[in-house]
C-alpha cells in the first residue's frame, strides 16, 4: 500500500512538471512572436518620415501610418517634416567702429519629404546642416557686421537683419538644396556694459536736446503768430487811415468843385447881367429897382440941382 502511495505521487509530481515545460514553452513562444512582431509593424507620425535601412543602405521611406519591415535585418531612423527652429547664440562680432558685441541669432527651415534621403545621405540630421554648412562660416557674419557702425547697427537693426539673413541663405543654398528655409532672424545684439552706458548718456541727451528743439519751434510759432497779429493791425490800421484820408480828400475835392461851380455860375450871372446892362440899359435898372422894392414910400435923393428918384412914378 504505502509503494503505490510512493508511485501515484511520483506520477502526480511527473505530470506537474511536464505541464509545467509546456506553459513555459508556451509563454515564451508568445513572447517571441510579440517580439518579432513589434520589429516588423512600426507606425510613423504625421509630420515625419522614416527611412528604412537594411545594412546600413536605404532601401525605403515611409509615411504616417502603420508600415512594415524585416525583424532583425531593417531598422529605421526618423527625420522630422515640421518647421523647426536652431539657434546659434553669442557669436562675436566687431562693428565698423570697433565696438564688440554678441550676436544671437535663430534660423527657421524645414525638410521636404521628397529631399529627406538626400539629406539623410549627405548630413545624416537637420542639425548637421547648420554645423556643417553655417559654423566654418561664420566669419562672413562677421563681415556683415563690420559695415555697420554700432549705432548704426541698433537704429538700422531691421537692414541689418535683412542682410544677415540674405548671407545665411546664400551660404545654405550654396551648399545643399535639402532644406526650406523659412526665415532667419537676428534675435539680439550684445554690446559692452561701457558702451551701453555710453549709448544711454547719448540717448538722454539726444532727448533733452529733441526737447529744446521742440519748444523753440514752439516760441518760434508763437512768435510768428504775435509778428502775423501785429502785422495784421498794423496793416488795419494803415488801411483804415488810407481810407479816411481818401475820404477827407473826397470830401475836399468835391468842396472844392462845388466851390468852383459856385464861382463859375456867379461868374456867369455877372457876366449875363453885365451883357444885360450894356444890352437894356434903362430898362435893366428899371428891373432891378423894382426886384429890389419892398413897398415904402419912394425916396428923393438930391445931388446938386438934380434929382434921382429910386422909382420912377408912372403917369397915368
Amino acid at each position: 500500500m504505502s509503494e503505490f502511495s510512493n508511485l501515484k505521487v511520483d506520477s502526480t509530481i511527473s505530470k506537474v512538471m511536464s505541464i509545467g515545460k509546456k506553459g513555459i514553452i508556451f509563454f515564451t513562444s508568445i513572447f517571441a512572436i510579440l517580439i518579432i512582431m513589434g520589429g516588423i509593424v512600426f507606425t510613423v507620425d504625421q509630420g515625419e518620415t522614416v527611412i528604412v535601412l537594411r545594412g546600413g543602405k536605404v532601401v525605403s521611406t515611409s509615411n504616417s501610418g502603420y508600415n512594415f519591415k524585416l525583424p532583425f535585418v531593417d531598422h529605421t531612423e526618423t527625420v522630422s517634416n515640421r518647421t523647426q527652429t536652431y539657434k546659434i547664440p553669442k557669436i562675436p562680432v566687431y562693428s565698423k567702429d570697433q565696438q564688440p558685441a554678441l550676436l544671437d541669432v535663430s534660423i527657421t527651415l524645414s525638410v521636404p519629404k521628397e529631399k529627406v534621403v538626400e539629406l539623410y545621405s549627405d548630413y545624416g540630421t537637420v542639425s548637421n546642416v547648420i554645423t556643417t554648412i553655417i559654423t566654418p562660416n561664420i566669419s562672413t557674419i562677421k563681415d556683415v557686421f563690420g559695415k555697420f557702425n554700432a549705432t548704426t547697427a541698433i537704429q538700422e537693426r531691421d537692414r541689418l537683419g535683412i542682410e544677415v539673413s540674405e548671407v545665411f541663405k546664400k551660404l545654405l543654398y550654396e551648399k545643399t538644396n535639402t532644406v526650406i528655409i523659412e526665415s532667419i532672424q537676428l534675435e539680439n545684439i550684445d554690446f559692452s556694459k561701457a558702451y551701453e552706458q555710453a549709448i544711454e548718456e547719448r540717448m538722454k541727451v539726444e532727448v533733452e536736446v529733441k526737447k529744446y528743439e521742440q519748444q523753440l519751434a514752439k516760441e518760434k510759432i508763437q512768435s510768428s503768430i504775435t509778428i502775423t497779429k501785429a502785422k495784421a493791425e498794423a496793416d488795419s490800421k494803415i488801411a483804415a487811415a488810407e481810407a479816411e484820408s481818401k475820404n477827407i480828400l473826397l470830401i475836399a475835392e468835391a468842396n472844392a468843385k462845388s466851390k468852383i461851380l459856385a464861382g463859375e455860375a456867379e461868374a456867369k450871372s455877372i457876366s449875363a447881367q453885365t451883357k444885360a446892362l450894356n444890352e437894356g440899359g434903362k430898362n435893366l435898372v428899371d428891373y432891378v429897382i423894382a426886384n429890389k422894392y419892398k413897398g415904402d414910400v419912394p425916396q428923393w435923393s438930391t445931388n446938386n440941382s438934380n434929382f434921382i428918384p429910386f422909382v420912377q412914378p408912372q403917369s397915368k
